[in-house]
């Protein structure tokens, strides 16, 4: 974890958007997040226990690098971890799909305003996700690419990180996937063909070969986001 207090938004913290939490208090604010996830809330729906742990996570921003990615993965364990993989992955797609306005504007007006304009964005954007997904074969895509890198992988943990690769990002080395999944480049290779074979004769088909994957999956983001971004303004 890191050694050092951050903020962002500003060269000085008097000036900041956002001053993260103390170094001295990750550890306690870490521990706390494990207490939730190995007994989370029942009375809520697994979506917004994602969704609030990815805001929880993003905000404590506890390393130096790599905050993002490991924030949207704790969202993905957080839906596991109250019986929902699925909507952890949506809040976790939510996050990557908004970061610049939740860091801007969303993230900001829930510091003043609490929590519900926040969770309003996020279950727009998981109705539109849901939309998107369900046209022609786009819901069997998403469970086809989905099994295919988790069979690929080591351990689950390995699967979820692999798949968020995939699902947050509009490109991805398949060396990024190989190492991802501990597989050699031969299968990386065939898993990468599969994966883009499974695009073609759907609204997110897309045209590409040699060394990186087009996320078609990112498509169905980024039109999900396009249905859900008026309720900023």
């Amino acid at each position: 974890m890191r050694q050092e207090n951050v903020f962002t938004g500003a060269a000085t913290a008097s000036q900041a958007r956002h001053v993260y939490p103390p170094y001295e208090a990750l550890t306690e604010l870490v521990d706390d997040l494990g207490r939730v996830l190995a007994s989370p809330p029942t009375d809520v729906s697994p979506f917004v226990v994602a969704a609030v742990t990815g805001m929880y996570c993003s905000c404590v921003h506890p390393f130096i690098d790599g905050n993002g990615r490991w924030a949207r993965l704790m969202t993905v364990q957080a839906g596991a971890a109250a019986g929902s993989p699925g909507e952890g992955v949506a809040a976790a797609v939510f996050l990557a799909t908004f970061s610049a306005e939740l860091a801007g504007q969303v993230w900001p007006d829930a510091f003043m305003a609490g929590l519900d304009p926040y969770l309003r964005l996020a279950g727009a954007f998981r109705t539109s996700l849901s939309s998107v997904l369900e046209c022609d074969r786009s819901k069997h895509v998403f469970s086809h690419v989905a099994r295919a890198i988790r069979g690929a992988s080591r351990s689950p943990r390995d699967g979820d990180r692999a798949l968020l690769c995939v699902l947050t990002q509009n490109c991805i080395e398949v060396a990024t996937l190989r190492n991802a999944l501990g597989v050699s480049e031969r299968r990386a290779n065939a898993l990468a063909d599969e994966i883009r074979s499974e695009f073609v004769g759907t609204p997110f088909s897309i045209a590409n070969d040699g060394p990186a994957v087009m996320s078609g999956l990112w498509n169905v983001a980024v039109q999900a986001k396009d249905q859900t971004i008026g309720r900023l303004t």
